[in-house]
Formats: C-alpha cells, structure tokens, sequence
C-alpha cells in the first residue's frame, strides 16, 4: 500500500559558483568576502580557462577596480551579503561596501562565460549528496525507491518517500511495543544522523526579527541575496527554542507523519554533512574549511519543500508539516505570490491585476469558483483548480527520476551598440560559429557521459523590433561540423524579412535525445553499449535509469570494448541474437555479446562468417557473401545480385581497404564516431602511400579501416 503521504526533499547549493572557485583558489578565497563576476561584455574578450587562478582574481585588497574588472557579479558569497553586497552589483559597488571582497571574473570562451567547470562541480557536489541519501537508507530495496530529480545547476528535488516511511515503520513499531520506552534506533535518527541539531521546524519556531524579513522577501531579492538571511543564520544557537522543544518530546507525542518527515530530515541532514566534510581545504592562514555547503527543505511536496529550503541559509535547513496547526497561515500565506513556483513573471502580474492579490493568503481566501471567473477551466486548462490548490499547499507535482537536461543549449546577448546586423555574412557566421563551437563540444561530452544523442536543432534570435524571440529547428545534423552550416540556414530563414532590425540575442539549441544504443543502424551505438558502465555503485540515474559513473571509472579501448564478454549475459545475449538469426549459431567467443546484439543482422552475420562459421550464416539477402564490405561499399547492389554459381562458392576473405574514400558510403561515413571517422580515412592514405600494397588479390594484407575495430584483440 502506497504511504499516505510523500516525503520530498529540496537541496541547493550556497552560492556554488564561489564554492567552485574557493575550490581551485582555497588559500586566497576560504573564510573571506568573495563574489564571482561576469566578463565585462564591451571589454577584452581574451580566452581564459578556469585554472588562471591569479589571471581570473582580478579585484582583492590592494588591487583597485579598474578597466574590465568593474563587470556585474553573478554570485556573493555569505560573508559579502553580510556586508550589503549583492548579485548585480558592479565590481566599484561592491567594493566599497565591502573593501575586503574578493572578486574572481568568469572563465572565457567562444566570446561568452565558459560555464564547463561549473558544471563539473554540480555533477560532483550533487552526486556525493544522493550517494549518502542511499547509503543510509535502511534496505537496499528501499535506496532503490529513491528518485532524483536535478532542478537547476545548484538543486535537486530528492523523492525519499519509501526509505522515510521504512524508517518511519520501524520507528512506530519500536514506539508501540514499549511506550514508556524510548527507541534505540530513534535516537539514532535524531542524533546520529544529525536531524535534531540542524533542523528548524516551520511554523513552530521562535522567530527572530532577521527570520521575518527574510521569510518577506521577494524572489528576486532572494536570488541577489540578503542580509537578513545572513544575520538570522549566524547566530550562537542554531535552532530557535520553539524548534528544539519540538524535537526534544517524548516519542509517544509524535504523529505518524511527524516521524517519517523527521527520518527524512535525517537523511537530507547526513547528506548535507557528508559533502561538507567531503569539500573542504586550507585557507591562507592555516585554517580548514569547507568549499560547498548546502542548504535543504522538507515536506510533503515540492513546493513546501523548496520553500523550506530558502528559510534557512546557508548551511542549514526547515521541515514544513502542513498538517501541523497554522504552520500554512504563519509561513505560506504571508509569501508574495511571485515566491511560489509557477506564480512568477508576466503570469504573477496578470494574476495579481485580475484576482486583486498581492500574497498567496489572498488567493487562499478566494473560492475556486470565484477564481473561475478568470481563469474558466476547460480540459486544456485547469489554471483555476492549480491556483486553488497551490494556496492551500497542495502541490501534486512528483519528482521526475531526471538528472540530465531536457535540452542544450548555448546563447548570448548583443546589447546596445554590440546587436548584430543580420546582413553581415562574416558578423553571423563568426558568432553562429562560436555558439555551435560551445554546444558541440558541450554533446561530445554528453554523448560519451550519457550515451544519447539529440534529435532536434535549432536557433533562437530575438530582434530588436519584436517582443518576444522567434526559433526555428532542424534535424539535428549528422556530424559535428555541419552545425554552424545549419544555424546559419535557421538564422536566414528568422532574420530574412527583418528590414533595419537588429539581432539582440541568439541562441542554439538541441533537444529530443535519444539513447544512441537504442539506434541500431548506427554502428557508434555498439562501441558506445559495449563500454557503458553497468548498473551498480553509481547515484545520479538518467531518465532510463542507467546509473552513469563518470568520475568513478575509465572507459576501455575500442579493443578492448570488442573483446569483452561477462559470463552473466552470455546467455541473455545468445538468446536475442538468436530470435534476431534464425538458423545461425549465437555463440561467437571473442565479441562482446551485449554489442553483438545491436548490430543490423547482416552485420552479425558477416563477424560470424569471418570467424569462420560460413556453414550455417546467411546474409540478409538469402545468399552467402554478402556481408560487411556490402555495407560498408557503394557497390552493396552489386554484390547482392552475384550469380547463384558464384553464391555457391566460399567467398574470399580479405580486408576491407577502399583506396579511394568516394568508395565508402557517405551515409554510413557520416554515423561513425568522429574519432573512428578519422582513422578510416587516415587509414585509406596510409595504404595508397603503403610500400608493401600488392596488386594481387592472393596477398596478405594488414587489416585497415574499420575492419581493424572488429578484430578481435591479440596479445603477442
């Protein structure tokens, strides 16, 4: 029976982009004012790459803001905010409300902030959290219940409802069996794993004048930072009276729900402490620190939950029992509409002009029906009964088992006397050329991390003569190369009738991913499959639940992947082989039967009768012979219409080496991997130029080309 009620935790990162840096620079930037600043956009453009330490660390005590460094910061560490600095403050603002602070300028690339190391520590910050979600989890069974939905760069929505309510049972079983009796396994959860000490409870606690102006703020001054979160933080206690009375009762005042969110409190708590102790390093004057801190929520849905999480920062987090008293009146009906997921933006000033409201209490205070009014429901519209709900904190939204991004995408804003001119070839081909620069690189590495590739790409511009940006998309092409050839096509289509009007922003964009294994008429998704992790010993899963373990493992040589084979799958494998192969024997000993599997089955045909079993393999075409060169050749049509005499005969066994790379099928050339591409036709020049090339078809040769993959790996 499914848990009356779910168990959601929300987790974000405290101003990750200092964390990242303090990471690289520690002896410079732990324990002191730090924020991070945008290239100055109308200044030097140079590349700098995240290791120019020193380059990038371009205001600090005694070096004044000047030139390029008075660009607009994106993020301020907790020490600055303390201070008054906030995000979008210029470098010469920030300073003088805070001579200390350090700034450290951006990565550049292609013209733009490089975001890559960022990234990186998102993915490794975030994946130590899950792993010590599911480590502590009671039951393997249960960890594997846990579902993992990535927000944003910086936060996570963790669903551990099915561990929390395990948890929970054997809480309440303890509970009931001795009454008078504390459990054992109880105050471990309140202690051992840290909940009691770190956890504020919404609604209950004693709240300070700073915890009441920051629980007003807006969103936007959330997101730009502010004192008032800093001050109600950095006091000597950090749980008020009201909150700590409530974790100290005895075990048998608890409800049934209280217990299962304080097992999730628990587990977001341990979480939290493992990345800290995880991240840390030495500052300039001997101290150690942590370089990444987090800051959680959690409730019974997402929304309280991501509420919750923004209570308290940083480093520290609020439970929200929306069942407990007039927690829902204290702490989410005073909140500013546009504080609320989905109330923000062009929709929350409609809202607030037709309904008259200006917090989320004033929308409970409407009836759905008068709500209705505005909003009429239809079957594509249920706006009325959301806004209805929402107020009420019922949010029936679950976590997606996501942790890989929808979509791609790379952009940059022209502003001012920086808009480009659509008419200018050199000016749209030079930045179309930067922004698929980024994005290619950017899928070379999803696709080697995720095995997927996009199906859909596209172009965004917004011009200065319109409101909103107009896109357009394409099949995503074949190779990398071709994308600025194909967002200059999209750019043309957008642009072609916009007479004087001027590009303001353009970005571009993949989507639709597929899992390359899953497309077998492309040779890349064998070698991808073959060296795909296998499940087990990862956190983070994708939207197929494949456990990705980038930082943990290596992924083997070409060779290597051809020649592996696991004897748990053998017989698994053999068995899809066979329903593909009717009348051909599985079994081929030194091909991965995992990649076997997905190749066409002309294609496993052919590797079957090269390693010698031609008396039962057939091709595709009913006649033996017609294999692998076939494929590969433009003259697959001639061979399939060889005689039935010559059909009768063994066919002659020798290398695939086209001389000329006008022989191999352009098709086909176009789905290798880029890599696997280059080395056929290095290998086609290396046997035009080949002194021991013979002219008879009797000699020996080398195997060359993409032959050469599917050798099997010898030792000698």
């Amino acid at each position: 029976m499914a848990p009356a009620h779910r168990i959601i935790c929300h987790v974000d990162v405290d101003a990750m982009y200092v964390g990242c840096e303090r990471e690289l620079n520690p002896t410079a930037l732990l324990h002191v004012p730090v924020a991070v600043s945008q290239y100055n956009p109308y200044g030097n453009l140079q590349v700098t790459s995240s290791d120019e330490i020193d380059r990038r660390l371009i205001v600090r005590p005694g070096k004044p803001v000047e030139g390029d460094t008075n660009g607009s910061l994106i993020a301020v560490s907790y020490e600055a905010r303390a201070e008054g600095v906030k995000r979008n403050d210029r470098g010469r603002d920030a300073v003088k409300k805070c001579s200390e602070l350090r700034i450290v300028q951006v990565p550049v690339k292609h013209g733009k902030a490089d975001l890559t190391m960022y990234r990186d520590a998102s993915y490794r910050v975030l994946n130590k959290l899950v792993a010590s979600v599911k480590e502590n989890a009671p039951s393997k069974a249960s960890a594997e219940k846990i579902l993992v939905e990535k927000a944003s760069i910086d936060e996570i929505y963790i669903d551990v409802t099915s561990v929390a309510h395990d948890m929970a049972q054997r809480v309440i079983q303890e509970r009931d069996a001795a009454p008078a009796k504390d459990s054992n396994y109880w105050q471990d959860i309140l202690h051992d794993l840290g909940a009691a000490q770190c956890t504020t409870i919404g609604g209950v606690e004693e709240i300070s004048a700073n915890a009441l102006a920051a629980n007003s703020l807006s969103k936007d001054e959330l997101r730009r930072g502010s004192q008032f979160q800093v001050l109600d933080s950095s006091g000597e206690t950090i749980l008020d009276s009201g909150s700590q009375a409530w974790w100290q009762r005895n075990l048998s005042d608890w409800a049934d729900l209280e217990i299962a969110l304080a097992c999730g409190a628990a587990l977001a708590a341990r979480g939290r402490s493992d990345v800290a102790s995880h991240f840390t390093a030495k500052a300039e004057d001997g101290r150690e620190g942590t370089t990444f801190t987090l800051s959680g929520g959690v409730s019974t849905n997402k929304t309280l939950a991501k509420l919750a999480s923004g209570m308290k920062k940083p480093n520290r987090q609020t439970l929200i029992n929306p069942e407990e008293g007039d927690t829902l009146q204290k702490l989410f009906h005073p909140l500013p509409i546009g504080r609320i997921k989905g109330l923000g933006g062009k929709f929350g000033v409609e809202l607030a002009a037709k309904l008259g409201v200006a917090t989320v209490g004033d929308v409970a205070r409407l009836s759905l029906g008068e709500i209705e009014k505005h909003y009429p429901p239809s079957p594509d519209d249920e706006t009325a009964q959301f806004l209805f709900n929402i107020a009420r904190g019922i949010c029936t939204e679950s976590v997606s088992d996501r942790t890989l991004a929808k979509s791609i995408g790379c952009g940059k804003t022209f502003r001012n006397h920086l808009a480009l001119d659509p008419s200018n070839e050199e000016v749209i081909k030079k930045w179309t050329g930067e922004l698929t620069g980024e994005l290619t690189e950017r899928l070379a590495v999803d696709r080697k991390e995720n095995l997927r590739t996009p199906k859909i790409f596209g172009v965004s511009v917004h011009m200065s003569d319109k409101k909103r940006s107009a896109s357009k998309s394409a099949s995503a092409p074949s190779s990398f190369e071709r994308y600025t050839e194909t967002a200059i096509k999209l750019v043309r289509q957008i642009t072609g009738s916009s007479s004087g009007s001027m590009i303001e922003g353009l970005t571009v964009f993949v989507s639709s991913f597929v899992e390359v294994a899953d497309e077998t008429k492309n040779i890349m998704a064998a070698f991808e499959k073959a060296s795909a992790p296998k499940a087990g010993g990862a956190v983070i899963r994708s939207s197929s639940d494949k456990i990705r373990a980038r930082m943990m493992k290596t992924k083997p040589s070409l060779k290597t992947m051809w020649s592996q084979q696991s004897a748990e799958n053998v017989t698994k494998s053999n068995e899809e082989c066979a329903d593909v192969l009717e009348g051909v024997e599985p079994i081929v000993d030194d091909i991965d039967p995992d990649v076997l599997s997905q190749l066409p089955p002309s294609i496993q045909a052919e590797i079957r009768m090269s390693r010698g079993d031609t008396q039962n393999t057939k091709s595709s075409s009913g006649k033996k012979g017609a294999g692998m060169n076939a494929w590969l050749t433009k003259k697959a049509s001639a061979s399939a219409s060889t005689s039935s005499s010559d059909a009768d005969k063994a066919p002659e066994k020798r290398p695939f080496a086209p001389s000329n790379p006008k022989d191999i099928d352009q098709d086909f050339l176009d789905e290798l991997p880029d890599d696997i591409r280059a080395s056929v036709m290095k290998d086609i020049a290396a046997y035009n130029h080949s002194p021991q090339r013979q002219p008879s078809g009797n000699s020996k040769k080398r195997k060359r080309g993409i032959d050469s993959f599917f050798a099997p790996s010898t030792n000698k």
